[in-house]
């Protein structure tokens, strides 16, 4: 019997249009995501993060308790009793690119002979650890799977193994040929706009710092002439400057 999973990260975009209510597919989703699919059917949940830290301390029991024995985590899981992830196997298929949990489950689909795997809420496009350190692995994946004749399953709405440029037809053209609202490169020329204001204004702020500190010397300066006047003015004899220099 064919074997489909259905890879379910956190990204808004198309997280929920993962098949819950399609019996043919096997639902696996985040530890961190379970709150999200209340009422919908879910076979696996993963957690091989070895750091919790910065989850709730009580994290790892409610996990265990709401993923039943669906759970798959790391070596280091504090509970033991769980199934764990097959690292050393996954990383054989590949020799390593396991670098972000919907890849761990991407491999662990594959170790378990899926003909068919879906991905959603997968997006890895948005902060920089994400864009250049998971995304090439994911694809990776995707493309290794494909070669084996897996079929993979990506909705239109994430934009993962997606390419607007071919080599020798749109060297120095705009590749999104004016169809998206948001580019990266729009968004750099803005960067780069807002950047040299920055810097005009650092300027700017240097400059009045100087100004700042040169009037910060005239005050000093004539509070102390103003001392010199008040001793004159109150009959005191001054020869010298230095004789009402430091009078209180």
């Amino acid at each position: 019997m064919p074997l489909k999973v259905a890879i379910v990260g956190g990204a808004p975009s198309s997280q929920m249009l993962a098949p819950f209510d399609d019996p043919d597919w096997e639902v696996w989703v985040l530890g961190n995501q379970l709150p999200c699919y209340e009422g919908k059917a879910i076979n696996r949940v993963f957690e091989i993060h070895d750091d919790l830290t910065g989850l709730p301390p009580d994290y790892p029991k409610w996990l265990v308790k709401y993923a039943y024995k669906n759970l798959v985590v790391s070596d280091t899981f504090p509970i033991p009793g769980q199934e764990t992830y097959p690292e050393k196997e996954a990383n054989d298929i590949l020799g390593g690119f396991l670098s972000s949990s919907p890849a761990y489950m991407f491999a662990y689909a594959l170790l378990k002979g899926a003909t068919d795997i879906g991905i959603y809420g997968v997006d890895m496009s948005v902060d920089d650890h994400e864009y250049f350190k998971q995304r090439p692995d994911m694809y990776a994946w995707i493309a290794y799977a494909k070669g084996q004749g897996i079929n993979v399953v990506i909705p239109k709405e994430t934009p993962l193994f997606v390419s607007t440029y071919s080599e020798g037809r749109d060297w120095r053209v705009d590749s999104d040929r004016g169809l998206k609202p948001f580019t990266q490169k729009g968004f750099k020329e803005l960067c780069d706009i807002h950047g040299e204001k920055v810097k005009e204004l650092e300027t700017q702020i240097r400059e009045l710092e100087y100004m700042a500190t040169i009037h910060r010397g005239s005050v000093q300066a004539y509070t102390q002439m103003g001392r010199v006047a008040r001793s004159l003015e109150s009959g005191a004899v001054v020869e010298h400057l230095k004789d009402v220099t430091w009078i209180r």
